[in-house]
């Protein structure tokens, strides 16, 4: 993928790190609006139950792969916290295809718009979302049992990053 958004050859300058045996980041140069310089980063989270989860993915390289193969490679949860962190949802979608892609009030509708549009990373990219965190539903979204057992949520903290881009 190419865009002034995220790099030509992300295996080239991605940065992957073990921050403990269950925590490992994807960081990546990136460039907010395709003009201010201020990184990516992709979280892998390995949850107590063994399954994976990733929040604001990042390029699915080969590295990455093989990263997700020695945690076990049990992908459950796609996550984009906000509006903003989905460029890469349908690539790892497309790869898990069984995993549940977690998102945002107003994610699905932009992914649509820039599905239609042959200059978005995301053309032709439709993917369903198992669960949207909405207003009208604030405190009352749940994952899974085994997600929910790991992760505490704020779904008001989701909706501070409403605008657009990536």
């Amino acid at each position: 993928m190419t865009s002034k958004l995220v790099p030509s050859n992300p295996s080239a300058v991605m940065v992957i790190r073990d921050i403990t045996p269950n925590i490992t980041t994807l960081s990546v140069p990136f460039a907010r609006f395709g003009l201010i310089r201020v990184g990516g980063r992709g979280t892998i989270v390995r949850l107590t139950s063994g399954a994976l989860s990733v929040f604001s993915p990042t390029a699915l390289t080969p590295e990455v792969r093989a990263k997700l193969q020695e945690k076990g490679d049990n992908l459950k949860y796609i996550v984009a916290p906000d509006i903003e962190h989905h460029i890469f949802v349908s690539e790892w979608a497309r790869a898990y295809p069984s995993a549940q892609v977690i998102g945002v009030e107003g994610l699905a509708e932009k992914r649509a718009a820039a599905a239609k549009d042959p200059k978005s990373p995301s053309h032709g990219a439709q993917v369903p979302f198992a669960t949207v965190f909405t207003e009208k539903l604030k405190g009352q979204v749940r994952i899974s049992e085994e997600f929910d057992r790991d992760f505490e949520y704020d779904d008001g903290a989701v909706f501070a990053n409403r605008g657009g881009g990536g």
